[in-house]
C-alpha cells in the first residue's frame, strides 16, 4: 500500500494569558492531506511526552510550551512528518 503525504500546518505559536498558564505558551495548527487540501482526522501530534490527536477538521493545539520543540506527527496510511517550532513565552 502506497502511502500518502500530510502537510502539517503551524496556524499559530502565541501566549496564553490566564491564570492557569501564564507565562507559557501554545501551539496550535492544522494538518491536512497534501492531495486533497482536507484536514485529517485523528493524526497524533506529539512532542516529548505531550501527545494530543487532531480534530475533525484536522486541528490541533497543544499548551504549556516553550524553547525549541519538535513537533512528530503520525497518522496510519500517511508518511510521518516532523517540524521544529521556535516557542517563545
Amino acid at each position: 500500500m502506497m502511502k500518502k503525504y500530510l502537510f502539517a500546518i503551524i496556524l499559530s505559536v502565541s501566549s496564553l494569558q490566564t491564570m492557569e498558564l501564564f507565562g507559557q505558551s501554545v501551539v496550535e495548527g492544522r494538518v491536512v492531506d497534501i492531495a486533497t487540501g482536507k484536514g485529517i482526522v485523528g493524526v497524533s501530534v506529539q512532542t516529548g511526552s505531550l501527545q494530543v490527536y487532531t480534530d475533525t477538521l484536522g486541528n490541533y493545539c497543544i499548551p504549556n510550551l516553550s524553547g525549541v520543540v519538535e513537533l512528530d506527527f503520525n497518522s496510519e496510511g500517511y508518511c510521518s512528518r516532523s517540524l521544529l517550532v521556535h516557542v517563545d513565552s
